[in-house]
């Protein structure tokens, strides 16, 4: 008995870092029906919804759009799904393509490792917050030596318990992703699709499929 519990808690733990699908594809806000699927999307600007589950608040994904996709094959259809089948057009004309996982966890920890420390006092006193480390300008600098002032250890609420790690937000972002495999059920992820400029000059965002299950196209915005 204790082994089917430990077993049942095992997978939820591994199905929480899922995207769970919603009940029924009108719980989306955009849909598309296709000849051989239904999906169903959302989308979140620059933010990542890590869900309640993950008890954490939204990631920001930096230069990425996020859209959330939704696949419901129809019945008895064993089908295809791929990342690349789908494509945001920017304002009736850009066309963007999605870019895998691994490439937004590099943009992220790059950008992270780029922002500017944060310095507190001076002299003997100064004590450097965050940012890259800086190279000595000259012979004997002391500029180049300093070292981030360490994260406080946090203190233990059940001493003698041993505290399972905790992921990171660059690791959240491959449980999430879209899964290129074949389906005969509904599955859902998120999709990232690389822009740099202001949310405020895009007038439109439209949605665009063409793979497996026919072709659509829904407006996100």
């Amino acid at each position: 008995m204790k082994q089917a519990v430990g077993l049942f808690f095992l997978l939820t733990a591994v199905w929480a870092d899922d995207v769970a699908v919603r009940p029924k594809i009108s719980d989306y806000p955009q849909m598309m029906k296709l000849g051989k699927a239904d999906v169903g999307a959302e989308f979140h600007a620059h933010t990542l919804p890590l869900g309640e589950g993950a008890g954490k608040a939204p990631l920001f994904a930096g230069d990425y759009l996020v859209v959330e996709i939704a696949i419901y094959p129809a019945p008895f259809v064993r089908m295809q799904v791929n990342p690349s089948d789908f494509t945001l057009r920017l304002n009736g004309k850009k066309v963007v393509e999605s870019q895998s996982s691994g490439m937004v966890v590099r943009r992220m920890k790059n950008t992270r490792s780029n922002l500017p420390a944060l310095v507190i006092g001076s002299g003997p006193g100064e004590v450097v917050v965050g940012g890259s480390q800086r190279q000595p300008r000259f012979p004997g600098d002391q500029t180049g030596s300093r070292q981030p002032r360490p994260s406080p250890v946090p203190e233990e609420e059940h001493p003698g318990v041993e505290k399972a790690p905790e992921s990171k937000p660059e690791e959240l972002v491959p449980e999430r992703e879209l899964r290129n495999e074949i389906v005969d059920k509904p599955v859902a992820g998120y999709l990232f699709f690389p822009y740099e400029g202001k949310l405020k000059a895009l007038k439109s965002i439209e949605l665009i499929y063409d793979g497996p299950a026919g072709k659509g196209r829904v407006g996100l915005q």
